[in-house]
C-alpha cells in the first residue's frame, strides 16, 4: 500500500485524486514506526473526533476537513493515517472507522482512500470491502518449490470465493513471478478484474520499513517501486474511468 501510494501520479497532467493511505490493520499498525514519525494522530484520533461530530449535525464537507487536518505526511510526501501499535487498541480503532470514516471517505469527491486492511480471513472480511471502488488482494508467491505456492494459491481462491460472494469488485497483484506465471494464477483463481505483477524485491521493501542508506532516487528505480507505480496509474485511470473502466496492466492475464 506505501510502494503504491508513493507511485501514485502527481503533475499538472494527472488526474486530479489526492492519495492517502489508511493503515487499517486490526492485528496493529506499523506505519508511523517505519516512517520514523509519531504515532499521534493516529486511526484512534481520528474515529474518535469523527464520533463527537457524529451528535453535532456537522456536514460531510465538516467532516472530512476534521480527518484532513489529522492526515500525515512523511518526509518524502506520502500522505497517511497509522494504525495505533497495539492490537487491541487497533481493532477498536478499526471496528469504529468501519462505521464513520471508511463510509466518509468513500463518498467524498477527489480522494482517493488505500485501505490497508492486512491479512484477509475469508470467513470474517470487514465491512470496507462493501464499500470499496476496489478491493486489491496482495498475494505474495512461495518461490520454495511449487506445493508450497499450490498451498497459497488454494488460499487466494477461497478469499476470491469470499469476496465475490459479497459482490465485491477485485483485482489482484502477485508478487513474484515464480513457480507460476500471473496467467496461471488468475486463470486457477478466476479473478475478474484487472491483475499486475510485483516486483520481488526485498531492498524496496526494507526502506518501506525504515531501513536507511537508499537515496530517494535510487528507491525510484528498484523493481518494486516501479512495478507498484504502474499499479497506480493504472488504478487512477480505472477510479476516473468508473465502474465500466477495467485497465489492465502489462502483463496481465486478461
Amino acid at each position: 500500500a506505501m510502494a503504491i501510494g508513493a507511485g501514485w501520479p502527481a503533475g499538472p497532467d494527472a488526474p486530479d485524486l489526492d492519495v492517502v493511505v489508511v493503515e487499517s490493520d486490526p492485528s496493529g499498525g506499523s506505519m508511523a514506526a517505519w516512517l520514523d514519525t509519531p504515532l499521534s494522530p493516529s486511526l484512534s484520533n481520528v474515529v474518535t473526533s469523527l464520533h463527537q461530530e457524529a451528535g453535532s449535525g456537522a456536514t460531510r464537507g465538516t467532516q472530512w476537513a476534521t480527518v484532513d487536518a489529522m492526515i500525515r505526511r512523511s518526509p518524502a510526501g506520502l500522505r497517511f493515517v497509522p494504525a495505533p501499535f497495539r492490537t487491541r487498541e487497533a481493532r477498536g480503532a478499526v471496528d469504529e472507522a468501519q462505521r464513520s470514516l471508511f463510509p466518509l471517505a468513500a463518498r467524498v469527491e477527489h480522494t482517493v482512500a488505500l485501505l490497508d486492511v492486512g491479512r484477509l480471513d475469508p470467513l470474517r472480511l470487514p465491512e470496507s470491502v462493501r464499500e470499496a471502488a476496489l478491493t486489491l488482494i496482495v498475494h505474495r508467491q512461495d518461490p520454495s518449490s511449487s506445493p508450497a505456492a499450490t498451498v497459497r494459491l488454494e488460499r487466494l481462491a477461497e478469499t476470491v470465493d469470499a469476496l465475490d460472494a459479497v459482490g465485491a469488485r477485485l483485482g489482484l497483484a502477485v508478487i513474484g513471478a515464480h513457480p507460476f506465471s500471473l496467467a496461471e494464477v488468475v486463470e486457477f483463481t478466476d479473478v475478474d478484474g484487472p491483475a499486475w505483477s510485483l516486483a520481488s524485491d526485498p531492498l524496496s521493501a526494507a526502506v518501506l520499513a525504515g531501513r536507511r542508506g537508499v537515496s530517494a532516487r535510487r528507491l525510484g528505480r528498484l523493481p518494486l517501486m516501479r512495478t507498484a507505480a504502474t499499479v497506480a496509474r493504472d488504478l487512477t485511470a480505472l477510479l476516473v474511468a468508473g465502474p465500466t473502466g477495467s485497465p489492465i496492466a502489462d502483463g496481465a492475464a486478461r
